[in-house]
């Protein structure tokens, strides 16, 4: 989930949806997985390549759960040209963070992220859903709309 307020980003997350903020030719995730898989490396511990597989699709928390934990929500600042983009889980099981980075940064418009990445998806064979909803700023002020 995201959410803009006088020039901020606000971003909320569960599971292992992820949303990207692209700026300056550079893309950086700014959800962290709710997986087992993500619990490990957070912990420094190894973990062989079999193991991986199994624990990214492990979720420790997640919407629908009755038990499920608040969300990190994460605050940046907006810059004029910024990009958000925000996909689902079948996207980031089959497309990794830097080719989801680099289509943020080489296509001229939200419209063509969003299809760039999605066809990337199908591409690649997701087994999953494959949405992606991509938003560009422009000129952002941090002052409130006049009444």
């Amino acid at each position: 989930m995201a959410i803009v307020d006088r020039g901020r980003l606000y971003v909320a997350s569960a599971g292992d949806c992820r949303a990207y903020s692209v700026r300056g030719g550079q893309a950086e995730r700014l959800a962290v997985d709710q997986t087992l898989f993500q619990l490990f490396v957070d912990a420094g511990l190894a973990h062989d390549r079999h193991q991986a597989v199994r624990s990214r699709r492990m979720l420790w928390s997640c919407l629908g759960d009755p038990k499920f934990e608040l969300p990190r929500v994460r605050c940046e600042e907006i810059q004029a040209a910024d990009r958000l983009i925000l996909v689902s889980n079948g996207m980031t099981r089959v497309v990794n963070d830097g080719l989801i980075g680099r289509l943020g940064t080489i296509t001229k418009s939200a419209t063509a992220t969003t299809a760039s990445v999605v066809n990337a998806a199908l591409t690649l064979r997701t087994t999953d859903d494959a949405t992606c909803v991509t938003v560009s700023f422009g000129d952002v002020s941090s002052e409130a709309p006049a009444e």
